[in-house]
């Protein structure tokens, strides 16, 4: 089963709308500038509405080990996604399940993921110096000789309108949508995730 991760969740509200919708896992940001960032204790407090089997994962760009263990145990994060340059071997020595984020934009960015020691690896839209929502897609393209040995998340301006011909060209473990379900930055349309959802359940992805 493919599975839905619903990401730059920011209220109690929107994280319980993305659990009824049936998304597996929401992301909660932690990069300071993005419109898309919670405090702590606002992650405290979405976290405590997370029912079981559902994964809560925090999201990262460059920050320090001392940090992110800091947020992981406060906030009781499931899995951490590193959003920035962070090394193989910074990645491979967390002690916490983590998730890689790679940004796409020609074949040259796939070298060397086989370094990275991860429990997944994101694949991005990659837009100057910008990975990660931007509402855009890559060409899904530069995947057809790729050799996953990992479970791969795809991301990317993935919505109701494309996400069909995404799984299908990229065959994806899981699917991570932002913008494509938001009514405004930060703001999450519970109609639109649950289309989405829909969507991602109801298709057979055999045929």
């Amino acid at each position: 089963m493919i599975r839905v991760k619903i990401c730059g969740i920011t209220s109690e509200e929107d994280a319980i709308n993305a659990v009824k919708a049936g998304a597996d896992a929401i992301g909660l940001q932690f990069v300071e500038g993005s419109a898309r960032a919670v405090s702590v204790e606002t992650a405290i407090h979405i976290r405590k509405v997370i029912p079981p089997f559902v994964s809560v994962v925090g999201v990262f760009k460059n920050e320090d080990k001392e940090s992110i263990m800091n947020i992981v145990e406060r906030v009781g994060l499931d899995y951490v996604q590193l959003h920035g340059s962070e090394s193989p071997d910074f990645v491979n020595n967390l002690p916490v399940k983590t998730i890689k984020t790679i940004g796409v934009n020609r074949k040259e960015d796939l070298i060397g993921l086989e370094k990275y020691v991860s429990n997944a690896i994101l694949l991005d839209s990659k837009i100057g110096d910008q990975c990660g929502g931007t509402g855009k897609t890559f060409n899904w393209s530069l995947l057809n000789e790729f050799e996953k040995t990992t479970p791969i998340i795809l991301a990317g301006g993935l919505c109701e309108t494309n996400i069909v011909e995404a799984i299908k060209t990229v065959k994806p473990d899981v699917v991570d949508l932002c913008t494509g379900v938001e009514v405004k930055p930060g703001i999450k349309s519970y109609k639109k995730m649950l289309e989405f959802v829909r969507i991602v359940r109801c298709t057979d992805w055999n045929t």
